[in-house]
């Protein structure tokens, strides 16, 4: 009880208040930053006293809450963004999606890890224009079936994907998921595959 108690004070604190740094914890607290790094030798010890504050748990306890959350960390700083953020309000229902996806296209199965070769093979850049946007290859969470103007168009775990850049940019919102399963993916690998020079190592989905 006392670590779930401790993971929900740290997630507030480190993800919803957003105390990354010292400024904002001066802010957050309302004092001087100087007299603040005089209390606190370090962000960790700040979320340590304050945890304690509500229930008790040792050193030990306190490193076993922050390796629960390197997971959910790395995931946050690459997929939240506005739309987003309503999928890490809960840190262990986004993780456990995520894993549930094995690091690979839902459509056509290239692994994340093949998308790195493809971007080695263009010169560091998945894109053949050079262009910042998916240059780095990484993989993409899709809806299935876009929902359309809503303030929360990822809320719904069930609709959503992990794509390759080329099967998300592609299907977009013009093709639904059963056409692009049943007419594009074939091509899709193909494509890859002519890349790469070898054939996927995951089967089509």
């Amino acid at each position: 009880m006392n670590i779930k108690k401790a993971k929900e004070i740290y997630f507030k604190l480190r993800y919803v208040e957003r105390i990354t740094d010292y400024a904002r914890l001066s802010n957050y607290e309302k004092k001087p930053e100087e007299e603040i790094r005089k209390i606190y030798s370090s962000l960790n010890q700040y979320y340590f006293t304050k945890i304690n504050d509500e229930v008790k748990i040792n050193q030990d306890e306190f490193d076993s809450v922050l390796s629960s959350f390197i997971k959910y960390n790395e995931l946050n700083q690459k997929y939240n963004n506005e739309n987003r953020k309503f999928l890490f309000e809960n840190p262990e229902k986004i993780v456990e999606w995520f894993e549930s996806q094995n690091n690979m296209c839902g459509y056509c199965g290239i692994s994340q890890t093949e998308l790195q070769e493809v971007k080695v093979k263009r010169d560091g850049n998945l894109t053949l224009n050079k262009k910042t946007k998916r240059s780095q290859g990484t993989l993409e969470i899709e809806q299935k079936t876009p929902v359309g103007n809503t303030t929360k168009p990822y809320l719904d775990f069930n609709n959503l994907i992990l794509a390759c850049p080329l099967c998300n940019n592609a299907k977009s919102n013009l093709i639904d998921e059963e056409s692009w399963r049943e007419l594009f993916v074939d091509s899709m690998r193909k494509y890859y595959e002519k890349i790469l020079g070898k054939e996927l190592l995951n089967k089509k989905p």
